[in-house]
């Protein structure tokens, strides 16, 4: 027979495993990359607390994924260690976009990508381009192309 104090180890144990699943799926940061004009060719980067960076890239369901659940075609899903100070510098990135920089309208751009950054309870959207994103924007862009575990092909249509 199992006594009281067995289970409620075993309770203290299960919630702990809970707590920690919840939060590795959770993510410190979230990078949507998108087509406006199609929801195919959409990738989903989620950075976790363990330095861990995951690629996904597949058919989204619609414009607000932030989840693996979103996407309804995944093609590809890996993931890679980074070093503490690519974590460190991709977050700092992340964090200095959402409190400096106010999200734009990306609807009404077509043939175009969007960007989607997700950190804590701040969300920071645009229309990726060249002349229209801060600087910031951009060097977090190439930071994650560079590290993804995932080729990233952000590309244009003719």
């Amino acid at each position: 027979m199992v006594g009281r104090n067995s289970l409620i180890l075993i309770a203290i144990i299960l919630m702990l495993i809970f707590a920690v699943g919840c939060e590795q799926e959770k993510g410190v940061l979230k990078i949507a990359i998108y087509p406006e004009g199609t929801t195919r060719e959409s990738y989903l980067l989620i950075l976790y607390n363990s330095r861990e960076l995951e690629g996904i890239l597949g058919t989204r369901k619609n414009d607000k994924f932030d989840s693996v659940k979103d996407i309804k075609d995944v093609k590809k899903r890996e993931k890679i260690l980074l070093a503490e100070e690519e974590f460190g510098e991709i977050v700092t990135l992340a964090k200095v976009i959402v409190q400096n920089y106010q999200s734009e309208n990306t609807e009404n751009f077509t043939d175009s990508w969007s960007i989607r950054i997700i950190y804590g309870e701040q969300i920071y959207e645009i229309s990726y381009s060249d002349r229209l994103c801060p600087n910031e924007v951009k060097l977090l862009v190439e930071k994650i192309q560079s590290k993804s575990p995932i080729e990233i092909d952000i590309h244009g249509w003719a």
